[in-house]
């Protein structure tokens, strides 16, 4: 438990360094890298959304049949957000519905 809260603080810092970067116009740093799997990544990022919100459905599904050469953290960071106001301005007695899959 400790842990995961060291950790989401360690992110929340990286999010504002982020942002002085790119304001700054240094730009935002990728982490690409084809050899992980993403799928991982999005399901553990609905499922943080899904304890952060009680009662709301998150229904999910991911077909991820490739690697993908992308910055893992950057794209749970977007699905994060994505599902983040869908829960908060979405119909709340409806489920959100995430899909996903490589082409």
């Amino acid at each position: 438990m400790m842990q995961t809260t060291v950790m989401r603080m360690a992110g929340l810092i990286d999010n504002v360094l982020d942002l002085a970067r790119g304001r700054l116009g240094g730009g935002i740093g990728l982490d690409r890298d084809a050899a992980k799997r993403l799928e991982p990544v999005l399901m553990g990022t609905v499922d943080e959304l899904r304890l952060a919100s009680p009662g709301r459905v998150i229904e999910a599904e991911f077909k991820i049949g490739r690697t993908v050469n992308c910055d893992r953290s950057r794209i749970g960071q977007l699905l994060s957000n994505l599902l983040g106001n869908a829960l908060t301005h979405g119909a709340s007695n409806k489920p959100v519905v995430v899909h996903g899959e490589t082409r």
